[in-house]
């Protein structure tokens, strides 16, 4: 899950890198490092490496600064290696001709390594890439001289990587081809978008990356390997045995080209990205809801199948599986809620890497909806695959066009909230909750289980929440700072919730969690007496989770039991809810909204109590340590 960024053209590769690199650092930020050909002596690759966030590698840069119009960078998360700079990207051959940055898992390096440390190669680092690099160099002295022509790097790059175990995005430039970015896609890790510019070409993980640079760009399919050069793109396959490029794919072609937008997120007025994205939320979600009209409108943006199997699909499916990991996990469960009271349709909640390697009951009339923000997540990926195989009708859920998963899947419904730069999920988790609830109005009105009007009554409420989402972001800030203090100082805390509002207690948890390094546990309010109850002491931290729903009386009693035992209770409530004044310790009221739409207003509170607990206890909720926003690797 690292950031990739590789330029060639007519600027200065250090500027482009660096301002790539800053836009791709929520992907990594356990070290930094470039490579440029320089200018001054295009007989070196000049390599600036440092173990941190991107600051640390600015200042080494300020110091030692490099000139030249080609070059590759790259922000880490660590899988191989400790986060040292020895380990940080990009890494070179033992000749120096070739550098390599690399996202994702090379399954049989340690096999790799050992035969090209027989073979005379001096490795300088503990990462598995440092391996492609000296691939590369055993591939080039294997070819060179074999033919009159000088080697191509399609032809060295198919040699070296055809054995490859895992799922590889790699791009890599050489002294011997100056002015050149080769980039290859192997399997699932994450996207490689090629971008096109005015007399230059760029290569990212992300799009967003791109900015400024291209106003165009395709994405790199599995096995595909990309020559990039300032004129423009041209692509193979690493089984082109022959390596023969004449018959390549242009990428004029208008099917794969992407119209990027000029834009790059800014945090504006607001502190952390984290913060500016949680007050977003009644844009993107009235976004959202504003172009989704169901199924016979614009719900589903792009099929696969034709319209007609797309609805003989959901009419005929006779359960439903939902995939997620982490938050789209959490979101998962609510869908299984939502499909099962709206539809009338079994369903159950997988972890995707769990399902990705069992034997799941899945057949022809499975419907299954994988959940992810990126549409690259690897565990999600391998799942989908999994379901394929299966022959089921994939739907995705995800947040970007032309993403894989979107690319696999039979249905997509694209959420359009917008770039989202915080690690932690915020607006994508809100609009994966509505684009969920409208699956399951859709799919309940077209097996014609759903009432007309139940159906309008939800859809009518959901026009609601943009507004009364506002209203819960417009409190003081001092308002969420006052309940922030009440976990600061804790060293762990209990989310109770009940029926839908179980999931949001769990997303809760997570999220305070993920931002703030607090220990929390969401926890169904039922099950706390069998176990969690004994980490009731005095003053002890509890959110519980109370709407106008059949629950609400039970919610009660549960606040009631761990309140007895001296537990500090903070009640996060609709209004209206009667009884809970007496009880809780504090009370956060939010707007009254119909029970199956009340969890996408529930969690709001939520996220501004993680977000203002990590601020007073000085973590960067932009940046939490050790994770990163696109897992690609398993």
């Amino acid at each position: 899950m690292c950031g990739i960024i590789a330029y060639t053209g007519r600027r200065s590769a250090m500027d482009v890198l660096l301002a790539g690199l800053e836009r791709l650092e929520y992907r990594g930020y356990d070290s930094a490092g470039i490579c440029l050909i320089n200018a001054a002596s295009p007989t070196a690759l000049e390599v600036r490496r440092a173990a941190g966030q991107l600051e640390n590698l600015r200042e080494i840069i300020r110091g030692s600064p490099v000139t030249g119009g080609t070059g590759i960078g790259h922000t880490r998360w660590a899988t191989h290696g400790a986060p040292t700079s020895r380990n940080a990207h990009p890494h070179l051959d033992c000749s120096r001709t070739f550098a390599v940055v690399h996202n994702g898992m090379l399954a049989n390096a340690g096999e790799l390594r050992q035969a090209l440390l027989a073979g005379g190669h001096r490795f300088t680092s503990d990462t598995d890439t440092e391996v492609l690099a000296h691939l590369l160099e055993e591939a080039y002295a294997d070819l060179d001289g074999i033919d009159a022509a000088p080697v191509s790097l399609e032809c060295i790059a198919q040699r070296a990587f055809h054995s490859l175990g895992g799922h590889q995005a790699i791009v890599c430039l050489s002294l011997r081809h100056p002015g050149v970015l080769l980039a290859v896609r192997i399997g699932f890790a994450g996207g490689l978008a090629v971008g096109y510019g005015e007399q230059e070409m760029a290569v990212a993980s992300d799009v967003l990356a791109l900015a400024g640079v291209a106003t165009s760009a395709f994405y790199l399919q599995d096995g595909e390997i990309a020559l990039v050069s300032s004129k423009g793109a041209r692509c193979t396959t690493l089984d082109d045995a022959s390596g023969n490029v004449a018959g390549m794919l242009r990428h004029a072609d208008k099917s794969r080209l992407l119209v990027l937008e000029g834009t790059t997120a800014q945090k504006g007025e607001y502190k952390h990205y984290t913060l500016k994205e949680i007050h977003e939320q009644p844009l993107t979600i009235n976004a959202l809801i504003g172009r989704k009209s169901g199924l016979g409108g614009s719900l589903v943006d792009r099929v696969n199948t034709p319209s007609t199997s797309q609805q003989s699909a959901l009419r005929g499916a006779d359960r439903v599986v939902f995939l997620g990991c982490g938050t789209t996990y959490y979101a998962a469960l609510l869908g299984k809620q939502w499909i099962e009271s709206l539809a009338g349709l079994p369903a159950t909640v997988e972890y995707a890497h769990e399902f990705a390697h069992a034997s799941p009951v899945v057949s022809p009339a499975t419907l299954v909806i994988a959940i992810t923000q990126s549409g690259e997540t690897a565990d999600v990926l391998l799942a989908i695959e999994m379901a394929r195989r299966r022959r089921a009708t994939v739907m995705v859920i995800t947040n970007r066009e032309e993403s894989s998963a979107a690319r696999l899947a039979d249905l997509v419904i694209y959420m359009f909230a917008g770039t989202e730069i915080g690690v932690a999920e915020t607006k994508t988790f809100t609009a994966q909750l509505c684009a969920l609830l409208m699956v399951a109005l859709a799919v309940g009105g077209e097996r014609y289980v759903l009432e007309p009007a139940a159906a309008l009554e939800v859809s009518t409420a959901l026009q609601y929440v943009p507004g009364m989402v506002s209203q819960i972001l417009g409190h003081p800030a001092a308002l969420y700072e006052r309940y922030a203090s009440l976990f600061a100082g804790q060293a762990s805390s209990l989310f109770l919730g009940r029926g839908l509002h179980y999931p949001i207690a769990m997303e809760g948890a997570l999220k305070l969690k993920e931002l703030s390094y607090l220990h929390a546990e969401g926890y169904p309010a039922g099950e706390m007496k069998h176990g969690p109850i004994s980490l009731i002491c005095k003053g002890y931290p509890v959110v519980a989770l109370i709407g106008q729903d059949t629950e609400r009386q039970r919610m009660l009693s549960q606040i009631a039991q761990v309140q007895s035992r001296g537990a500090r209770v903070l009640a996060i409530a609709t209004s209206g809810t009667e009884g809970i004044e007496a009880i809780a310790d504090n009370l956060w009221l939010v707007p009254s909204i119909h029970p199956l739409v009340a969890p996408i207003i529930m969690i709001v509170p939520l996220q501004l109590l993680a977000y203002y607990v990590a601020v007073q206890r000085g973590a960067d909720p932009d940046h939490p340590r050790n994770l990163a926003k696109s897992v690609t690797v398993e």
